[in-house]
């Protein structure tokens, strides 16, 4: 297939946009697991701004735990396939990278929709 192909540049300029969009999910993840740790050890966070942006309530909300694990693990585990998947399809490309991200979409969707 060639890449003057509209529909392979747009497949991959879509897995750039996600390959970033995963890699900035996946540290975000990772810094809100950080503010979780400093909260849980007593410091205090710097996402704490006010009665309506306080991450410490959020830390403490039951919806931050899923099967006792904090819910930023979930998170990353998941940004880390995105950006697997989308790495993998830019090096070697192939429709099955696409099915494996619409499956992926999907399982979050069944888990957390």
């Amino acid at each position: 297939m060639s890449t003057n192909n509209p529909r392979r540049r747009f497949a991959r300029r879509s897995l750039w946009i996600l390959l970033v969009l995963g890699l900035l999910g996946f540290g975000l993840s990772l810094e809100s697991y950080r503010e979780l740790r400093s909260s849980q050890e007593g410091k205090g966070t710097w996402c704490s701004f006010s009665e309506l942006s306080d991450c410490e309530k959020a830390f403490q909300s039951p919806y931050s735990q899923l099967w006792g694990r904090p819910i930023s693990i979930y998170g990353a585990a998941t940004y880390f396939l995105v950006i697997s998947i989308a790495a993998l399809g830019l090096i070697n490309g192939g429709p099955f990278i696409l099915s494996s991200l619409l499956h992926l979409a999907l399982l979050g969707i069944i888990l957390f929709g």
